[in-house]
């Protein structure tokens, strides 16, 4: 058995809940593959909402490859949860994304740009 459970593991839970409610209800559990399998899953009601994690953080470009047809470009999770890491250890990792968990060290090792612009931010409320 694959560490993060099969695909659509809890895809039961929601459509149980469905029954029993009249607010929307989202699933979770290694949706993420296939787009039609999702636009299945809410078009049969079985679920109003798909949330994908760890799908995002193999690929973050998975959404804006299926909307241009790129599906066969996209790097599937293999649900190794690595991703969940050892949070007390802070260490964070993807088998097929080395990228992940490492963002903020890839742009601070990105070369300043060439030329340089003004920008103004409008609407923040506070300085993070």
């Amino acid at each position: 058995m694959v560490p993060g459970g099969p695909e659509g593991c809890n895809l039961y839970l929601a459509r149980e809940v469905k029954k029993h409610v009249r607010i929307p209800v989202t699933t979770v559990g290694g949706h993420g593959s296939d787009p039609e399998e999702l636009d299945r899953i809410i078009r049969e009601g079985e679920a109003d909402f798909i949330a994908i994690g760890r799908q995002i953080l193999a690929d973050p470009e998975t959404p804006n490859k299926w909307r241009q047809g790129r599906e066969n470009e996209i790097t599937p999770c293999v649900r190794c949860m690595n991703c969940l890491g050892l949070f007390d250890k802070n260490i964070f990792g993807c088998d097929v994304n080395p990228s992940m968990g490492h963002e903020l060290y890839d742009i601070l090792q990105r070369q300043p740009p060439k030329h340089s612009r003004k920008v103004v931010v409008i609407g923040g409320d506070r300085a993070v």
